[in-house]
């Protein structure tokens, strides 16, 4: 009885724990993965790609 009580308590304890590293894990990746696909990317694309972005950034400042 004490021994399930206790294993319950230490998992009710370390889940959120692990929870919320393995979201910090995941978000790390995902922006590790697209610095991969950008530098995989040819040098027209990633021209095509910064010119667009730039573009945004221009039409957003105007807005304000």
């Amino acid at each position: 009885m004490l021994g399930s009580l206790l294993s319950a308590l230490i998992f009710l304890v370390a889940f959120p724990i692990s929870g919320n590293i393995a979201f910090y894990y995941w978000y790390d990746f995902k922006k590790w993965w697209s610095v991969i696909r950008f530098k995989r990317m040819s040098e027209e694309n990633k021209a095509q790609l910064t010119f667009q972005r730039e573009k945004l950034f221009n039409t957003l400042s105007n807005l304000q």
